[in-house]
């Protein structure tokens, strides 16, 4: 819940962001800006990947991570992530940075399994014994993830600890 409240803080300081010269801005230890500061402990708002996105840092430095969701029980074939968090934030499965791809349409399916970090799990238990088959999450807003190609304007793993100014 915490991230999804940044992400809707962060949509809505596109405009102020972009236009204030006097923002607060996040920085780690060896002072590299991180980007416009969310008022949010380690957030921040910055022009990267396609556009202005969230991006969070854990204690170990790194961005943020999050779970990815498949139609396959397997998580093979193309990741999704709901729309209304992933098109605005950059955020980390594994070592791989990923961002929610821009679409004027979304996908409705069922997401047979999850991944993140730790590997794939079987978050709905798709095509097994019906006795055992729990309904899978169906949303109207999925959206394939895409591998950020761009290097962050910024050395990798930042730096605790973080302070705004």
């Amino acid at each position: 819940m915490k991230k999804v409240v940044s992400i809707l803080a962060g949509a809505l300081m596109l405009g102020t962001v972009a236009s204030s010269a006097s923002a607060l801005n996040l920085y780690d230890a060896d002072g590299q800006n991180l980007g416009t500061f969310l008022g949010q402990d380690s957030t921040a708002y910055l022009n990267f990947a396609g556009g202005w996105k969230s991006i969070s840092f854990d204690v170990d430095g790194r961005v943020y991570g999050w779970v990815v969701y498949h139609q396959t029980q397997d998580c093979s074939g193309p990741a999704y992530i709901d729309a209304t968090a992933g098109a605005q934030s950059v955020f980390r499965i594994g070592e791989r940075l990923l961002v929610g791809k821009k679409t004027s349409t979304y996908l409705t399916a069922k997401m047979c399994s999850q991944e993140d970090a730790d590997g794939c799990y079987q978050s709905n238990l798709c095509g097994r014994d019906p006795a055992e088959q729990v309904e899978p999450e169906i949303l109207s807003h999925w959206i394939p993830v895409v591998d950020v190609t761009e290097k962050l304007p910024f050395n990798y793993p930042v730096v605790y600890p973080l302070t705004y100014k």
